[in-house]
């Protein structure tokens, strides 16, 4: 199967497909799921991670509660085992700023979530 699998929703599926360029060019095969709703999870959305070696998932939202959760529900209800990463936002205050200063700060930019995939690639 493909290398990767990015599931992202809203202002972070943009921020994904810069990643995926990033990561084409080191040469790890990446696709793309733009999740348009997450309540209720699209019904085939678990089984296609049969053709992919691992799952991401990009989400603009704490780590408690959002699309990590979700997925990893019907995971675990359907047997699927895979290698997950979660690039969120971690589930406490963080500092104010602008929108990209926010971005880049908590590792949601197109250019930090490809490092970050990268890195989960060779663990």
């Amino acid at each position: 199967g493909k290398d990767v699998l990015i599931i992202a929703s809203g202002s972070m599926v943009s921020q994904s497909q810069i990643a995926i360029e990033k990561l084409n060019e080191n040469g790890i095969e990446a696709a793309l799921i733009n999740l348009h709703t997450i309540k209720p999870l699209p019904s085939n959305l678990i089984e296609t991670f049969e053709q992919f070696d691992r799952i991401v998932i990009v989400e603009e939202h704490t780590a408690i509660g959002g699309l990590l959760g979700a997925i990893a529900e019907q995971m675990v209800l359907k047997g699927i085992t895979k290698k997950v990463l979660a690039i969120n936002l971690p589930d406490q205050f963080g500092p104010t700023g602008t929108y990209n200063y926010l971005l880049d700060y908590h590792g949601l930019t197109g250019v930090k979530i490809a490092k970050r995939i990268e890195k989960f690639m060779k663990n």
